[in-house]
């Protein structure tokens, strides 16, 4: 696609990727943690006494569904998703007396989704297939321990079939019953294992990366997680425990120090703290670390809620009312807490992306009598700008049927990898568009034509593009998408990542430019007021003979500097004329002339690389801009 124009470039400069990159470290990104934030609150009314709230897609729409237990009206409240962050009229099904936790699966494998409550009040667990369409048959019941309290769903005996366990908080159980699935909504009798004292939460993970399920539980007196490890046959090795925060309520597991191995997070309802217990990959946990959340907290969930790619916490305060957000520092650590407001008595959390937007939401049950309602909150925060591009050359003019070939280079200064990143066109224009990853060393094209590729975290990778008109079009600056899925687009930045394109029918001047500053990082120090900086610009005609005038400028923003060109010798860079505001010259095709920019301070020019620019344009005798490039300016 560029091989001709990478040896008309080599004329230029033999290290043009590496001039790409100091030109895009000269416009960094924020790295500060990024905020998260949310709208306003949605308010659903359910039945009485909303205990608990999970998500799934009970109709097969593709849109996340909610379902909430209502433990003072036996029921569940099943609200459809509308895909934007709103949902339907609440539809009740009945379940056992008292239920409590909830959790959804396809356990008949129909392919459609169903829900198992774990009913406090009845010694059971209740399970309601699902028809598919945002329905469910009536609740059949099967025995567990007494006063079963929450429940998780997994295959625990590696026969494809999900299996049920459920923690029992009756007087002295101190146990969780494990019930296996028969792969057609029915359950085999239970078996249970001992846990710690007054057992509240459990989760099902690979602890100890053996590649089978093992168990990790809360025990509110005791203040403990006991890790249960898994034998792959539906049975537990004994309990190993290990101290927490006074009152472990809930849990939560993710790797939240980057180390692979899965860590536990624990909700201590007495001291109103989370505890972080890393984990080590064998199965044990290290010694806890606290940090504060809200009063009360009764249910936590880990998710990457502000999009810098490190898991956070939402935390729900049922003392507080209110979710506490406990942003990741990727090291196991999290900064204070962000609370949220919820409705009264908060009690259970979940997170999905209820709105399509590709961020986290929550949803909050609100228990208390005078709220029966869940909370709606949705992500409304926009990540830190990790990924950063530019393109080179800024400008190009050719003839219709003509491809105008240019480089572009995205950097990923995010901590993790960039994944599938390509290069678009976000408007619309009578031109084809094509790109292709490149070797930085050498820009040669290397990987597929439009394919997407990795960058990892702190790199950089380089492309060709072409965009070869089909009609004229007039000089206009062309907005190109650098979009990662896993990260935000590149901000556009005119001048820097855009190409500023025209396409004629008889053949016109095309001017590629390049800029070069005495730092090499694309920067031009002016030394304080009244000092003067210097910068120069090679370039090479690969279009038609034509007068052009070189000027330069400070794009829209002023700027207190004056600046002055002159055509320079080549060989030697030396002015062949005194400088001055413009210089006209009559550059032939394939000629490659050089010049010299003079900057002179007036005042103090702060340093914003992005904004903050000196331009370099070079225009035919209509004054169309045939050429262009641009420096970052800085007083020092």
């Amino acid at each position: 696609m560029a091989e001709g124009y990478l040896v008309r470039l080599s004329r230029l400069a033999p290290a043009f990727g590496g001039i790409l990159v100091s030109l895009l470290c000269s416009v960094p990104p924020s790295m500060a943690q990024n905020p998260a934030t949310f709208g306003p609150a949605l308010t659903l009314t359910t039945g009485a006494l909303p205990i608990s709230v999970t998500t799934g897609d009970v109709n097969g729409d593709g849109k996340p569904d909610l379902i909430a237990v209502n433990t003072g009206s036996n029921t569940i409240s099943v609200f459809l998703g509308a895909g934007d962050g709103t949902f339907g009229a609440k539809t009740d099904f009945a379940t056992g007396n008292v239920p409590h936790g909830v959790a959804v699966a396809d356990l008949n494998g129909d392919g459609k989704l169903d829900v198992v409550v774990a009913n406090t009040g009845a010694d059971t667990v209740s399970v309601l297939l699902g028809q598919g369409n945002g329905s469910f048959a009536p609740a059949t019941n099967f025995p567990t321990g007494v006063n079963p309290f929450v429940l998780a769903i997994s295959d625990l005996n590696g026969d494809g079939i999900p299996d049920v366990i459920v923690v029992n908080v009756g007087p002295g159980a101190n146990s969780v019953s494990v019930l296996l699935g028969r792969g057609d909504g029915t359950f085999g009798p239970k078996t249970d294992f001992t846990t710690g004292t007054d057992p509240r939460d459990v989760v099902i993970a690979d602890l100890n990366g053996d590649g089978i399920p093992d168990l990790v539980v809360a025990n509110v007196t005791a203040s403990t997680v006991s890790v249960l490890l898994g034998m792959g046959n539906g049975q537990f090795a004994p309990k190993t425990d290990f101290a927490t925060g006074a009152g472990a309520r809930a849990l939560a597991i993710a790797d939240v120090n980057g180390d692979g191995h899965l860590d536990v997070v624990v909700a201590n309802v007495s001291a109103s703290t989370v505890s972080v217990l890393l984990g080590n990959g064998t199965g044990a946990l290290g010694p806890k670390t606290d940090f504060a959340t809200g009063a009360g907290p009764r249910a936590v969930a880990i998710s990457d809620v502000n999009r810098d790619g490190k898991p956070d916490l939402v935390v729900a305060n049922d003392g507080a009312n209110t979710v506490s957000i406990l942003l990741g520092l990727g090291n196991g650590s999290f900064a204070p807490k962000t609370d949220l407001a919820t409705g009264v008595g908060p009690f259970s959390v979940a997170i999905d992306d209820l709105n399509g937007d590709g961020k986290p939401d929550i949803v909050v049950a609100d228990v208390d009598a005078s709220a029966n309602s869940l909370t709606v909150l949705l992500n409304t925060t926009t990540a830190n700008a990790v990924l950063v591009a530019a393109v080179l050359p800024s400008s190009r003019s050719v003839r219709v049927g003509v491809p105008a070939t240019a480089f572009a280079t995205i950097i990923n200064a995010a901590t993790t990898t960039a994944v599938g990143c390509t290069l678009g066109v976000s408007q619309s224009l009578p031109a084809t568009f094509g790109f292709q990853s490149t070797n930085p060393a050498t820009n040669q094209v290397t990987g597929t034509p439009n394919g997407p590729v990795d960058i990892p975290a702190g790199s950089a990778q380089t492309f060709v593009f072409a965009l070869t008109p089909t009609a004229p079009i007039a000089p206009t600056d062309v907005a190109l998408t650098f979009a990662c899925a896993n990260q935000e687009t590149a901000s556009t930045l005119v001048g820097i990542n855009t190409l500023l394109l025209s396409a004629s029918a008889a053949a016109v001047p095309d001017i590629v430019a390049l800029a070069a500053t005495l730092s090499g990082d694309g920067i031009v120090n002016v030394p304080g007021t009244g000092g003067t900086g210097v910068f120069a610009v090679a370039t090479v005609n690969v279009g038609a003979t034509a007068p052009i005038t070189v000027s330069a400028d400070t794009g829209s923003a002023s700027l207190p500097i004056a600046v002055s060109i002159c055509q320079t010798n080549p060989a030697t860079g030396a002015c062949l004329a005194p400088a001055s505001p413009t210089v006209t010259t009559t550059i032939n095709a394939n000629a490659t002339p050089t010049f010299g920019i003079f900057v002179n301070g007036i005042d103090v020019v702060p340093f914003d690389p992005a904004g903050n620019r000196i331009f370099v344009r070079f225009k035919d005798a209509n004054g169309v801009t045939r050429g262009s490039t641009s420096v970052a300016v800085r007083t020092q």
